[in-house]
């Protein structure tokens, strides 16, 4: 369960507390129990859920099967060979080539049966993040983490599975697998062999208990289109974020000083649609929004946006470079889901002409 603390703009910002640590250390670990340093067993993702909640932001609760768990699955199911075979024949400039490949690669792992010890590690890890609510079967999210994404030097942003609305024991082992078979993706082979990397790359794997999101979104703690340092961007929508993350709905766009923490400007966009789980069940529904009041309201209060903020800047000051968050907000507390470096900054920023004919970087 989360507790919670008051931050100075009143609202409660969620604390997720100690997840259950009964599986072995090496294949499952509890992100209390991770750092940065952990990157090569944990990926960049586990590895930035552990650094946040060193930094005391909100997190929700989870664990990272770690890269050792993979390695169990394939010693257990005798992959090694198959697969060396594989990546060393595939030729990654020929498109055919390379589909086969990670056809045959992905089909591998999802065809091999997870050993019984290494399933009841984790169904008992599992079972930790459930409540009362929950009957023994907590929902979750289930995503990869690879061990060089999440960092200035590589992108590896979409290539990778996620899950959500994730319930049930056989469930989650079905979902970890895809994650695990994703490494394989042609995207990501292309693209990791292309960059000089491993030909052979394991993920580690997220489960973290879903939160049931109100109002979520996106922040920037520098603008990234302009790149000003003295402005933080925050793009919010009701319901769940990946219709933000995605482009799927125009979201309210915010901009605030990064000193002050008031918001100068509050752009409030026409919403169609918001995505939210089913009550009670294990699936996303979509609600069209035509005749409803959300359709053309302020998502975030000041009150929010400077809590929100609060989190950004104490994420860039614990990573000491501009960051890029996702954020969820669920009823009166407010949890981050990701934290990452922002990597366009090297980029040429967005030039506006004033009214004045100077040339003026955004708004």
């Amino acid at each position: 369960m989360a507790t919670e603390r008051s931050t100075s703009s009143g609202l409660a910002v969620a604390h997720a507390a100690p997840a259950g640590a009964s599986a072995t250390a090496n294949v499952v670990t509890p992100f209390e129990a991770i750092g940065r340093e952990d990157t090569p067993t944990v990926g960049g993702k586990g590895a930035n859920l552990g650094e946040m909640l060193h930094a005391g932001l909100p997190v929700p609760p989870g664990f990272v099967i770690t890269i050792e768990a993979y390695h169990r699955f394939c010693e257990h199911g005798e992959l090694g060979a198959e697969i060396a075979a594989r990546l060393a024949s595939v030729d990654v400039d020929d498109p055919d080539s390379l589909q086969q490949a990670s056809r045959a690669l992905r089909d591998l792992v999802l065809g091999t049966g997870i050993p019984d010890d290494l399933r009841a590690e984790l169904v008992d890890a599992y079972r930790t993040l459930s409540n009362d609510h929950d009957d023994g079967a907590p929902l979750v999210a289930v995503r990869s983490s690879a061990t060089a994404e999440d960092t200035v030097q590589f992108s590896f942003a979409g290539m990778f599975e996620s899950f959500l609305n994730v319930r049930g024991e056989a469930a989650l082992l079905r979902r970890v697998k895809e994650c695990w078979a994703s490494t394989f993706g042609a995207r990501v082979l292309f693209y990791r062999l292309k960059q000089g990397m491993p030909a052979e790359m394991p993920v580690a794997v997220i489960v973290q208990r879903m939160i049931d999101s109100e109002k979520s979104g996106v922040m920037f703690t520098v603008d990234p289109a302009t790149h000003d340092p003295t402005r933080i961007v925050i793009e919010a929508a009701w319901g769940l974020g990946e219709v933000v993350v995605g482009g799927q709905v125009t979201p309210d766009h915010y901009v605030m000083d990064k000193k002050t923490l008031a918001t100068l400007t509050a752009d409030v966009a026409h919403k169609d649609f918001l995505l939210t789980r089913r009550p009670g069940g294990a699936t996303t529904v979509r609600i069209d929004l035509a005749g409803d009041a959300r359709a053309d309201a302020r998502v975030l209060t000041d009150a929010e946006l400077r809590t929100i903020a609060e989190l950004g800047l104490r994420s860039e000051q614990h990573y000491g470079t501009p960051q890029d968050l996702e954020f969820a907000v669920e009823g009166d507390a407010v949890y981050l889901t990701q934290t990452r470096p922002i990597t366009t900054l090297s980029e040429r920023p967005v030039v506006t002409p004033s009214t004045d004919g100077r040339q003026d970087g955004g708004r």
